[in-house]
């Protein structure tokens, strides 16, 4: 058998060496491009809505009756908006530093949570949310991820009805096994037009000057998935709704 000199032995580990340090300098990179981008449209994302209500309480001041309520009903829509921002600022910091913890899980417990949590959105209550939970199996998951992905699709079909719609609504459909957990989100809300939807799940991606979301709730979703191992697919359709699908393990053993 043939042995390698002590030159060439160390020339091939200080190769593997630089391999290393070169993927892990292009993930520090990919890192710190985003931390940028997130603190440079957040710096004004987070003046807009707060010059918003400034100008509003300065408009209640002066009004009275139904105008003044109108104006409340206002500063509602944009506190939410502020809320959803620091919200996905929130997750997107800890899904970054937050390493993966498996824990046992009440699947219903947790969908009925984070709808909930959601009651202060100005659609929820125009619309109906209906919850459906297939199979009976006990759930191992990283709860964490499991409620960022669900807070945030649920919030987009709440923030995205169609009022137009006789009957808007949400169904919440989530199945599990032994082997995995599929969540589906669906919606007959405004929809995504064909050509946007391989751009909605990149960071800020907005689909129309009207959004009032952060740009980043279906970036986070999506990274929650592959930090699970699972898979996401979405179908939309423009004035008829959007259907997302999500599959992530059951470590449950």
């Amino acid at each position: 058998m043939e042995e390698v000199d002590q030159p060439e032995a160390m020339q091939l580990a200080n190769h593997q060496q630089f391999i290393n340090w070169e993927s892990l300098s292009k993930e520090l990179e990919k890192v710190t491009f985003e931390l940028n981008t997130l603190t440079y449209r957040l710096s004004h994302d987070f003046n807009a809505p707060l010059s918003s209500i400034l100008g509003l309480i300065d408009l209640i001041e002066l009004e009275h009756g139904d105008i003044a309520s109108q104006y409340l009903h206002m500063m509602r829509g944009r506190i939410n908006r502020m809320r959803d921002i620091i919200r996905d600022l929130v997750y997107s910091s800890r899904m970054q530093n937050q390493t993966s913890v498996i824990e046992n899980a009440d699947l219903s417990t947790i969908i009925q949570r984070e709808i909930l949590e959601l009651s202060d959105l100005n659609n929820y209550h125009k619309l109906k949310i209906n919850t459906q939970i297939l199979g009976d199996c006990p759930i191992k998951t990283d709860l964490f991820r499991l409620r960022i992905i669900i807070n945030c699709l649920v919030s987009n079909s709440i923030n995205y009805a169609n009022l137009i719609n006789k009957k808007p609504s949400v169904k919440v459909q989530a199945k599990c096994s032994t082997k995995d957990l599929q969540i589906l989100i669906k919606d007959n809300g405004i929809g995504i037009p064909q050509e946007q939807q391989l751009k909605v799940f990149e960071m800020f991606y907005r689909g129309t000057h009207a959004s009032n979301g952060s740009g980043l709730g279906l970036f986070l979703v999506q990274k929650a998935v592959h930090q699970m191992n699972g898979t996401i697919s979405l179908k939309s359709e423009s004035g008829k709704g959007t259907t997302v699908k999500i599959t992530v393990p059951n470590h449950f053993s």
